[in-house]
């Protein structure tokens, strides 16, 4: 059996390996939907069926991680905080499988994108369930309120983005894209990313030292940033530098 540290060593690099390679080939979804990479499926159904995986997948390494990993064979006994991080985690994929999909319409996506994203999810799922079954000590009381802090600011952000952008996305014309605005879209792209990559941060600052939640923290910068930057530049060819001026950046303001 492979053990929980290479594969989490393993899954890092290839996170940095990746991040660069991003910057080069967008993810065939949304606004980047293109041919060439297997049928279409609808996007509600694409996306619920990505996410959901996730929650699933940590459940089983939290509950069965010693054995799937040889290295996981001591348990520490649960704190009421270790008990209460599993449930922070399910809450944010109640929104991103469920609530998320349920409130909008979604365009179209790839079953090559949808298979890559349960992929991805499975291998975070059950890497940080695992880990955080065997060992989440409680934390002194500066980083708890710290990470919950930028948690759920981190949240916050991203649900408030995202329901201004399903707003925008239920008036417009079929098909038709409009420069976002308002909230912190007059600074940058993509602020709900902006918002998921805090959040998840915040996360691993409740979880720390482990060291899964730091991976996928990075994770989910690697994955979004880049996307940010090629939606910016989308904006600017499609509505001129006039619509959406050098001001505006891609997901962190006045930086980048």
């Amino acid at each position: 059996m492979i053990t929980h540290a290479s594969l989490l060593t393993a899954w890092f690099a290839v996170a940095v390996a990746t991040f660069p390679f991003l910057f080069t080939a967008t993810a065939p979804y949304g606004k980047f939907v293109r041919a060439g990479w297997g049928p279409f499926i609808d996007g509600n159904v694409g996306w619920a069926t990505q996410e959901v995986v996730s929650p699933i997948f940590f459940w089983l390494g939290h509950t069965r991680g010693d054995a799937i990993f040889d290295d996981l064979t001591h348990r520490t006994p649960a704190s009421g905080y270790a008990r209460a991080l599993p449930w922070v985690f399910t809450a944010h994929y109640v929104y991103r499988a469920l609530i998320y999909p349920a409130t909008r319409r979604m365009s179209r996506t790839t079953a090559a994108t949808v298979c890559a994203a349960v992929g991805f999810n499975v291998i975070n799922g059950a890497l940080i369930g695992a880990e955080l079954a065997h060992g989440s000590a409680k934390p002194n009381d500066a980083q708890i309120i710290a990470g919950a802090v930028i948690m759920a600011c981190g949240a916050a952000l991203n649900i408030w983005h995202d329901t201004l952008l399903a707003r925008l996305r239920a008036r417009r014309a079929s098909g038709a894209y409009v420069v976002p605005t308002g909230g912190l879209f007059n600074l940058v792209a993509c602020p709900h990313y902006l918002g998921e990559s805090i959040e998840w941060i915040g996360f691993a600052i409740l979880t720390a030292p482990a060291r899964s939640t730091a991976v996928f923290a990075f994770w989910t910068f690697a994955n979004l940033f880049p996307r940010a930057v090629a939606t910016r530049a989308y904006y600017r060819r499609r509505f001129g530098a006039r619509a959406f001026p050098d001001r505006i950046r891609a997901m962190i303001p006045f930086i980048a």
